[in-house]
């Protein structure tokens, strides 16, 4: 960009992370109270990544333990962090420095058990492992209106994003199958 006294460069991946790190539609994580789950899965996950270390590092199997534990804590908070232990053994197979295979897959174990106790808590608990598609809020929508449905909801998505106001913590579904939402939802559609 010319400037007048100069060119001064402008990156579009500055200007999308500043974006991104300045919206409104972002603060819902540290504003709201439901969304301290993030803030706990986000920070027992990176605490794990800490822990677990390099697969060359010294005491690697008490660092794997303790990573484990913090990423049954981590999934503990919120679900999301299920993905972890395929990012460690990512992170082990890419920073290996030639530390044997049979280390790697050994780090790897206490993750394996730690996502199988997990698992089994969930089942224990609510007696089923994926959602319960019975819940009451779209359970009435007929399966010809969730395409509608899709729309408002990519709609109201784009409408959030370009026009952060009028936040709500619930949104009945009737507001997502109305005209101007699914409008918007095909002009998202579109832009994508």
């Amino acid at each position: 960009v010319d400037a007048g006294c100069g060119s001064v460069t402008f990156h579009v991946e500055a200007a999308a992370a500043l974006l991104f790190a300045v919206h409104p539609i972002h603060v819902e994580a540290v504003a709201w109270i439901v969304g301290r789950a993030e803030l706990l899965a986000a920070a027992f996950a990176l605490t794990a990544i800490l822990v677990h270390g390099r697969p060359t590092a010294a005491h690697s199997g008490r660092r794997s333990c303790g990573a484990a534990a913090l990423y049954a804590l981590a999934c503990l908070s919120k679900e999301t962090a299920l993905t972890l232990p395929a990012a460690l053994f990512a992170f082990d197979v890419v920073f290996r420095d030639g530390a044997p295979w049979s280390r790697i897959v050994a780090r790897q174990v206490p993750h394996a058990v730690a996502c199988v106790a997990l698992y089994g808590i969930r089942i224990a608990v609510l007696g089923h492992f994926a959602p319960d598609p019975t819940l009451p809020d779209l359970a009435h929508v007929q399966e010809t209106a969730r395409g509608a449905l899709f729309l408002g909801v990519c709609g109201r998505w784009l409408t959030s994003l370009v026009f952060p106001t009028g936040a709500s913590v619930y949104y009945a579904p009737a507001r997502f199958v109305e005209p101007a939402a699914m409008l918007m939802g095909l002009i998202a559609l579109a832009l994508v």
